[in-house]
């Protein structure tokens, strides 16, 4: 569900700042770590043979989308050999460059150009892209031009990659929050005989909406869980997007809101610390309370014209301040209880 909110987003038109406003690395190495690649296809199954590259600086908190992923001294021939798949911390992993030339479902044989240098990846409609995908292979012991280039989910060849197999979706890369943590890439190999090497990747990222006040209680996952959000405050816009992170897996989460500030510990029982008062609105429709599922991660589309209060929904006025957290129940030495996360606070503008 939280996934086909993220693309749902994406079709209404999700903006965000073209400048970063944060950079963090990783390292590299071989690709693949191990033997010469071979496995999967291009539809729905990821090869048997990857590089797994971890950034060494965590993505900080208060990050609102990722805006590009820089591919630092990429080489391999036989550049369809690749699927690339950046990972959250969460675990839900996002497709960048999915086996060119190979038409799906696949897994053999593509593009015997080599990647031999620097290539950026951006969403497909960034206006810094200077180079495309080629069509046509442009034959072995050519190399691909370096340079920034849009996502690529194998559509270019045929179907593409199916939406959410293994894991892996065809989110737009602006549409993706930049959650805290530690992301990874997975630079996969799906053909024998070659190999290459990655010497390191850098992750962009703009900064979230609102600013955070009020502590959480650290969790049953010994931490606290964290609320973001993405988009524009821009209440004629109306392309926001609420995500909570770092919850206990499998749990029912809710958002709620309220133009009230406040400090409840241990809200109606919960381990927690309610940080809105007066009445507070709930994001109850149908399809807003959902599951943490494996990742302990919800996102929701929030309409900006559907606004819950106490027992109705009304229209956020530009000029208007609205705080909003998230609930979520939890399990504490084998008792039922509950917890919140930090709060989160938006002015919004016309």
């Amino acid at each position: 569900m939280f996934v086909r909110l993220v693309l749902a987003l994406a079709a209404i038109g999700l903006s965000a700042p073209a400048r970063a406003q944060f950079q963090v690395s990783g390292g590299g190495g071989p690709v693949p770590a191990f033997g010469t690649g071979g496995g999967g296809n291009s539809f729905d199954t990821l090869p048997a043979f990857w590089s797994e590259f971890p950034l060494t600086t965590p993505v900080p908190s208060g990050g609102g989308s990722i805006s590009a992923v820089r591919l630092t001294g990429l080489s391999h021939s036989w550049a369809g050999d690749l699927h690339v798949v950046l990972q959250e911390p969460t675990g839900i992993g996002h497709n960048l460059i999915v086996r060119l030339g190979v038409t799906a479902p696949a897994s053999c044989c593509g593009h015997s150009a080599n990647f031999n240098g620097d290539y950026t990846i951006v969403a497909a409609d960034d206006p810094a892209i200077d180079q495309a995908w080629p069509m046509v292979n442009p034959g072995g012991g050519a190399d691909l031009r370096v340079g920034t280039y849009p996502q690529e989910q194998g559509a270019l060849w045929g179907s593409g990659w199916l939406d959410g197999a293994q894991g892996v979706y065809n989110t737009d890369l602006r549409s993706i929050p930049a959650v805290p943590g530690i992301w990874k890439l997975f630079v996969y190999d799906g053909a024998s005989g070659s190999t290459g090497a990655l010497a390191g990747w850098t992750l962009e990222g703009t900064s979230g909406l609102g600013t955070t006040f009020c502590p959480a209680v650290p969790n049953s996952m010994g931490r606290p869980g964290v609320i973001s959000a993405l988009g524009s405050p821009s209440v004629s816009a109306n392309n926001m997007l609420l995500a909570a992170t770092d919850l206990p897996p499998q749990v029912f989460v809710m958002f709620v809101t309220s133009r009230v500030q406040t400090v409840q510990p241990n809200a109606n029982g919960s381990a927690g610390i309610l940080c809105i008062g007066g009445g507070l609105g709930r994001y109850d429709s149908p399809g807003q309370v959902s599951s943490s599922g494996p990742t302990g991660s919800v996102r929701l589309v929030a309409d900006l014209t559907q606004h819950p209060i106490p027992f109705a929904r009304i229209a956020v006025q530009a000029g208007e301040t609205w705080h909003f957290q998230a609930w979520h129940r939890d399990t504490v030495a084998g008792s039922s209880t509950s917890n919140f996360t930090q709060g989160l606070s938006i002015q919004f503008v016309p």
